[in-house]
């Protein structure tokens, strides 16, 4: 069961925006996409890591932090794959995961998870899949379940607004004991540095860090009870509004620092 809940702890990680729309009116903008974005822990440098990221225009190939590489296929300016691989000290690939993304009237219909790719299983074992629904009142609504069974797992609603996501709320279906999570996050003005990444706006919560700009605070409760995480960023911006070092401080139930480099 832990483990089951940190795959979708880990799902849940990754953040978000919603719309289809450009970011911005100003054509020289659109150029402006990160180069590198580099992991410190202070607490712990065995965990630091750079990803070098590759583009086709504004497209991007692929996040590639050494030991692994996350890799992107397009249709067209959709998004409809995700790959992720294992690299050894010789340079050989071997894959462990693959997001598929299928949409619907330009939005994101559902997304299918694979993992534990291997000789037994070379197409992977399905995990989980989502399926969402973009509502009139602007919201999207979604459930997901194991591809192994009928039973939904876990049920959730996301609010944006401005083009970032400032409220999940998710009901845990298969643990009843567990109960609501809801998510809050609050937003500088700035550039986020993926934001003009074509594609990034339709793949709701699947890349990690971004959004049209840049979260400052988010406050995670269950039940009711008082916060279970609060995490606050601090930045500093180049010239052009962009981010060029975050400062992650969490604290409530654990204390934890992060700090993220961006070049451009």
């Amino acid at each position: 069961m832990k483990k089951k809940l940190l795959l979708i702890a880990s799902f849940l990680l990754m953040l978000s925006s919603c719309s289809s729309d450009d970011n911005s009116s100003n054509p020289e903008e659109q150029l402006i996409f990160p180069k590198t974005i580099s992991y410190i822990y202070p607490n712990s440098p065995q965990d630091n890591y750079k990803n070098i990221m590759t583009y086709d225009g504004n497209k991007i190939i692929s996040m590639d932090r050494g030991n692994s590489i996350i890799k992107f296929v397009y249709e067209g300016n959709f998004i409809v794959k995700q790959l992720s691989f294992n690299v050894d000290s010789q340079g050989k690939e071997t894959k462990r995961g693959e997001r598929t993304y299928s949409y619907t009237n330009s939005k994101l219909s559902n997304i299918t998870r694979r993992v534990n790719f291997s000789e037994a299983y070379p197409n992977g074992e399905d995990f989980l899949k989502f399926d969402f629904t973009h509502n009139a009142d602007g919201t999207i609504s979604y459930v997901a379940f194991m591809l192994s069974s009928t039973d939904i797992d876990y049920t959730g609603t996301l609010i944006y607004k401005d083009k970032n996501l400032i409220k999940r709320d998710i009901d845990v279906v298969s643990i009843p004991d567990y109960g609501h999570e809801i998510s809050i996050y609050e937003y500088d003005t700035k550039n986020n540095p993926l934001k003009n990444i074509v594609g990034f706006d339709l793949i709701l919560q699947e890349i990690v860090g971004y959004g049209s700009n840049n979260i400052v605070k988010m406050t995670r409760t269950i039940k009711d009870n008082p916060p279970v995480d609060v995490i606050k960023s601090n930045y500093l911006y180049n010239e052009n509004n962009y981010p060029t070092k975050n400062n992650d401080i969490a604290d409530v139930n654990y204390i934890y620092t992060r700090d993220i480099e961006y070049t451009y």
